[in-house]
């Protein structure tokens, strides 16, 4: 009873202070080690108006430390190629996600800590499917000679034998690039300083929330940040729109529309409250969706009662 294996004890460390470091732009909650699925603390970013602090988005953070530290995520229990010994359960995990989440690279011996942020996971989600391996690495950025549609964008690499319908047999390697924000116990934290990288956090954070929305959605797009800088707030301009589509006739089509669908309705409606002409422009929608899962019963009254309403 009077000892403990040292590397948990130190990853212990590493992760106080992680949180330690980032409770200077964030109210931190962590995770207890029986309650830890994945994410080691929850985030809420904190703002700071005369004397109170005002608590803002939410986001995960894993930490993790040591020399070329990673994240992998699948894989299999065993050599074995079938669903059984396939940890599915963490690549769903990963490629499901409702909250931003984050990597954190902790560094002891010089106090210091990167955040990286995890966005490029949905080019897996859209274009891959159902990947064997995940493998998120800092500090790697993707191949700059081949286009993002292209699976050669990320590396992979073959390492069981292809499950079909239910893993692609490869491991790929996640290309986090630089990180969003270095702090050390010797950052300067005036005001100044800790208001510029919560901005930081901030806009990576919204980024996030977009991206998952759409994947909340079935809606197969994501943004990207072209390029950015360590502690310095990116531009809109560095934001790229992700399309991705798939040839099978019929894929993606359904879940689209009725993505669509409600925000196509309120729409009309709003057309309809405010005696906007374009709500007959909601027609070609109509005529999309006949053969589709798009409910447009609702949709067809509404233009009805507006074109009634023109006419009188």
């Amino acid at each position: 009873m009077n000892r403990q294996l040292h590397y948990c004890r130190q990853g212990y460390r590493a992760e106080k202070l992680g949180e330690y470091l980032l409770s200077d732009f964030a109210a931190i909650t962590s995770v207890a080690r029986p309650d830890d699925f994945g994410i080691d603390c929850y985030c809420a970013l904190l703002s700071q108006k005369a004397l109170c602090d005002y608590v803002g988005k939410i986001f995960g953070v894993q930490i993790k430390s040591g020399k070329g530290a990673k994240l992998v995520i699948g894989g299999s229990r065993s050599n074995k190629p079938g669903r059984e010994a396939w940890k599915e359960h963490e690549v769903h995990w990963l490629l499901h996600l409702n909250i931003p989440f984050f990597l954190a690279i902790v560094h002891q011996p010089t106090g210091t800590l990167r955040l990286y942020s995890t966005s490029r996971i949905w080019w897996l989600r859209w274009l891959i499917g159902r990947p064997y391996k995940i493998i998120l690495k800092p500090g790697k950025d993707p191949n700059p000679k081949v286009d993002f549609q292209s699976r050669e964008w990320f590396d992979s690499v073959e390492k069981t034998n292809h499950c079909e319908d239910i893993h692609d047999g490869r491991e790929w390697v996640v290309p986090l690039g630089k990180p969003i924000i270095e702090v050390s116990k010797n950052t300067n934290n005036s005001h100044s300083v800790t208001e510029e990288i919560r901005k930081v956090i901030n806009w990576w954070v919204s980024l996030e929330q977009e991206n998952q929305l759409y994947q909340s959605l079935s809606i197969p797009f994501c943004w990207e940040c072209k390029a950015w800088e360590t502690n310095t707030l990116p531009g809109e301009q560095a934001r790229v729109p992700l399309y991705f589509g798939n040839p099978t006739k019929g894929q993606n089509i359904d879940t689209i529309l009725k993505a669509l669908q409600s925000g196509i309705i309120a729409l009309a409606y709003n057309f309809l409250l405010q005696e906007d002409a374009r709500i007959s422009s909601l027609k070609e929608i109509i005529n999309l969706s006949k053969n589709e899962k798009f409910d447009t019963a609702l949709l067809e009254q509404w233009i009805q009662k507006a074109q009634q309403k023109n006419c009188n």
